[in-house]
């Protein structure tokens, strides 16, 4: 089962993604008479089950569903536990710095307010430049607001 989080007229909410498009589960629960909850993180923490994906399959044949270049994807949910990045394009970060080439990757952990949604604005600075001198705080938040300043894909 794959799930989403859209941004809609109520806030943030979970949808299934079927072949048809993706299904809010707002529209199930009113399609079906159904008590899924609305927030990704719910679903995921009282269990998922298949009934979900059933329950979407059928309301998509009754009602529709969004086609995914026509709705505004929110973040999954926004207050992990955690959230460990892995920095995958060091070596062009290397380049930039014009640094040694490091021989693994770096790991790095994020505070949850950086969490965005994709294409969502950043309130963050663009200079690079301007962060760089904080990159080696541990206390800095120079990777997401680095991170955050490319399109997402």
């Amino acid at each position: 089962m794959r799930l989403s989080t859209l941004y809609t007229a109520h806030g943030e909410e979970a949808a299934v993604v079927t072949p048809a498009g993706l299904v809010p589960v707002r529209a199930i629960n009113a399609h079906l008479g159904c008590n899924w909850p609305l927030d990704l993180f719910a679903l995921i923490t009282n269990g998922l089950s298949a009934k979900l994906q059933d329950d979407a399959l059928t309301t998509a044949a009754v009602s529709g569903a969004l086609p995914p270049e026509a709705v505004r994807y929110a973040p999954l949910y926004r207050h992990p536990r955690k959230i460990w990045g892995i920095g995958l394009n060091y070596q062009d970060h290397a380049a930039d710095l014009k640094a040694a080439l490091p021989t693994e990757p770096a790991s790095f952990m994020k505070c949850d307010n950086t969490i965005i949604g994709r294409a969502t604005p950043s309130s963050c600075r663009r200079s690079r430049s301007a962060l760089l001198p904080r990159a080696n705080s541990a206390s800095s938040s120079a990777a997401p607001v680095t991170a955050s300043t490319r399109p997402m894909r």
